[in-house]
């Protein structure tokens, strides 16, 4: 343990120095970004003393612009900042628990946190690039929750689900998604049944539907529903200054990112990662079968991502503790790298791509002095939007899909090779 957290706490502190000596700020509307143009406003507002006013759903995450406000810094923008970097820093702190749970190997364990501690849309490098967003204590949030859920499923704790509860409350304050993450909980009891039953059809349903029904799982509801209570005060509290309908915009994201587009931002996201669950698919759904929270939070962000927001990967990605335990459990199975070390190294090299290794991320106005030449895109210098499918240029976007379609490809034949020769050796012994 202590290992592990010296390991994260070092690299944590590596990649915020490069980030401080690198990283400029966005410059998009003085610093403030897009979003956190109203998360800004609203941290002015409360330290005003004023009313929280604005449009929804922005103005319902009142968590990070009130503690913007009470920070002792006088320039919101650095309160922004240290928020985001001491959240991201808890959240590191908790992926190592959550790993410790999961994986029993530590040098994968190690491998998983340098994948999210160093990735440019994580919670430490993208919030110090764009600090005026409610995402890195969320990350930590969505952390907490699994890692809470895991414990309540195993051994239907008191204390676990009092934490949850705990956990929906300050969690609904930072980001209403908070609720959807909850409904993992019920299935941390595995309701669904496991892979090893021998029933199958309509009485495997029914046992299902009693599952649900039992007081365990009910009880798992519980943090749900105070979430939606602390929602629902939430918006009896502020002023909303307009009206979203949200089955239109739903249906808006929908038809605009369509299945292809959903495709690429996990190809994006995750890179490689996503060809050690395509080719062990196998492994993946009876993992899932057994750890049925962890499948029903993955599709609950599958969907945020897919209709909750235009970055799509940006969102997609908070989908990562989950995959990082999935990939980890088949690197341990499967024994990879020991038994495919070539395809190990290159699956590495080309996650460090993914990771955006090769230098800072560029603004959105082009405003770095010294731009760094883009790997993917032949060495041209280009700013960070490119690399989200819906703000992309569409000649560059189909350059980076085309790339990415072709890399994926190659490992997954790559892999699913050195998989069939691997068991062929152990038939043969």
């Amino acid at each position: 343990m202590l290992l592990e957290v010296g390991y994260a706490a070092a690299l944590f502190v590596l990649v915020l120095t490069l980030c401080r000596l690198f990283q400029l700020p966005l410059s998009e509307n003085a610093g403030q970004g897009y979003d956190g143009v109203h998360y800004y406003a609203f941290a002015h507002q409360a330290r005003h003393g004023l009313r929280p006013t604005g449009p929804a759903p922005f103005i319902h995450r009142v968590a990070i612009p009130m503690l913007a406000a009470a920070w002792k810094s006088k320039e919101l923008l650095s309160a922004f900042r240290a928020i985001s970097m001491w959240s991201a820093a808890a959240a590191t702190l908790l992926l190592v628990v959550w790993l410790r749970q999961n994986l029993a190997s530590r040098w994968v364990r190690l491998t998983m946190i340098t994948v999210l501690v160093t990735h440019w849309l994580g919670p430490l490098r993208f919030h110090y690039y764009y600090p005026a967003l409610t995402d890195s204590l969320g990350w930590a949030i969505n952390l907490m929750i699994l890692i809470l859920a895991q414990e309540w499923g195993r051994r239907h704790s008191l204390g676990a689900l009092l934490g949850l509860c705990i956990t929906a409350l300050a969690g609904t304050l930072v980001r209403e998604t908070t609720l959807i993450a909850l409904l993992c909980v019920p299935f941390a009891t595995n309701p669904l049944g496991s892979p090893d039953q021998s029933s199958r059809g309509p009485s495997r349903f029914v046992a299902s539907l009693r599952a649900m029904a039992g007081r365990t799982a009910l009880l798992g509801f519980a943090p749900a529903l105070v979430a939606w209570l602390t929602y629902q005060s939430i918006r009896s509290s502020v002023a909303e200054t307009g009206y979203v309908d949200v089955l239109a915009v739903t249906r808006n994201w929908f038809w605009i990112k369509g299945l292809s587009g959903l495709a690429l931002a996990w190809l994006w996201a995750f890179g490689p990662l996503l060809v050690l669950m395509t080719v062990f698919m196998a492994d993946v759904r009876r993992h899932f079968a057994r750890h049925q929270h962890q499948g029903v939070f993955l599709l609950a962000f599958v969907c945020v991502g897919w209709f909750m927001g235009s970055d799509t990967e940006r969102l997609t990605l908070w989908a990562l503790p989950v995959v990082l335990v999935v990939t980890g459990r088949i690197l341990e199975e499967r024994d990879l790298l020991r038994r495919a070390p070539g395809f190990s190294m290159a699956a590495a090299g080309i996650m460090s791509l993914t990771l955006h290794w090769w230098g800072p991320i560029l603004d959105s106005k082009g405003g770095d002095p010294k731009p760094v030449p883009n790997p993917w895109l032949l060495g041209e210098k280009v700013a960070v939007r490119h690399f989200f499918s819906v703000h992309g240029n569409a000649n560059r976007l189909d350059i980076l899909a085309a790339e990415h379609l072709v890399l994926f490809l190659f490992l997954t034949t790559w892999l699913w090779w050195a998989a069939g020769r691997g068991s062929r050796r152990e038939h043969a012994a």
